[in-house]
This record gives C-alpha cells, structure tokens and sequence, in this order.
C-alpha cells in the first residue's frame, strides 16, 4: 500500500508550503492502491476561518470536549451491549412466531423501543445530536419522533 505524508505549513505571509514524502519513492517501484494522506499543520483551515495553534490548545483544554468524549465511549459501550439485548429480543420474537404462527405486540413494542434508543445514541456519538439518550433523556417511545 502506498503511504503519501504531507505536511502543509501557512506562514503569515499567506504562502502555503507542502511537502510530501512518498512511500514509493524509498523502496523505488510503483505500488498500486490509494493513498493515505495526513496533514500536520500549525493553522488548520477550516472553510475561510483559520484556527491557531493557541486556538487548538485552548480547545484541548476545555473540559466540555472531554466530557463529551467520555459520554461519547459510555454510549458507544451502551450500544454494544443493547445492540446484544436487541438482537435476543429478535431471537425471542422467531421462537414465539414459530410456536404461535403469531408476534408479541409487546416485544414489537420493545424491539422498536430499542431501535430508536440506538439511533439516539448513534446520532449522540457521531455529533448529529447534542442530547444526550437514556437516562439524561426520556425513554424513546413510539410517539416520539425526532
């Protein structure tokens, strides 16, 4: 696989200077696949604003960021273990089918329950939502809608 290592530097003269290390030229043949690029800079350029090192530094500091960080692994590790409980009710619900040629009202209920406390989270821990899910929320019904 190739590796491309760029590093973008902006002076405060408005220039840009990249360099860019290749993997295929240290080992000097041609390696076909993509490339994987990462940018080291003092000022990252986000749309037409321009973060400073002292920005990042201030961000990094800031204790809401990690706050978030670690609901964000909670909820990440609360998923997983729903994800299995889910998956149990789906095996449940098989087995009542096939005995009774019918499905649980109830279970459907709660299969939907967990379905939407799953997107609750997913979307807590992509940076989609900034509420947090159960317990620092409802329980997700069928009536609520986001």
């Amino acid at each position: 696989m190739a590796v491309r290592i760029s590093y973008r530097s902006h002076s405060k003269y408005g220039d840009v200077r990249s360099y860019a290390i290749n993997r295929r030229e240290w080992d000097g043949r041609e390696q076909a696949g993509p490339s994987l690029t990462f940018l080291f800079a003092n000022e990252v350029e986000r749309g037409s604003i321009m973060v400073t090192s002292g920005e990042v530094k201030k961000n990094l500091t800031h204790g809401d960021a990690w706050l978030r960080v670690f609901f964000m692994i909670v909820f990440a590790f609360v998923y997983w273990v729903v994800n299995w409980l889910l998956a149990a009710v789906v095996l449940v619900q098989i087995g009542w089918s096939l005995i009774t040629a019918n499905t649980s009202g109830r279970l459907r209920e709660f299969g939907a329950s967990l379905a939407d406390y799953l997107r609750q989270i997913v979307r807590f821990i992509t940076y989609n939502s900034d509420d947090m899910p159960f317990p620092f929320a409802d329980w997700p019904g069928r009536d609520q809608e986001e």
